[in-house]
């Protein structure tokens, strides 16, 4: 994080929240034997804004409010 300045902040930070849901869902799922490293990995990937909005009590059905981590920091750049 060399290049952490206050304009990058929220940047990170998004990287960050996406990063840590992410190893929350690696941790819960690295426990069923009938899941790859391969296939956690992937789920982990794809599933991360779903799982997170769980977390937020959202039913994924509702729409969620305009949070950081439904949306893609690749597209800040």
């Amino acid at each position: 994080m060399e290049d952490l300045t206050r304009e990058s902040f929220w940047q990170w930070w998004s990287k960050i929240l996406k990063t840590d849901v992410k190893l929350s869902l690696v941790k819960k799922l690295v426990h069923f034997e009938n899941f790859s490293s391969k296939e956690v990995v992937r789920i982990a990937e794809t599933e991360y804004r779903t799982f997170f909005k769980e977390l937020c009590g959202y039913d994924l059905s509702m729409e969620s409010k305009h949070l950081m981590i439904f949306n893609d920091a690749s597209a800040i750049n």
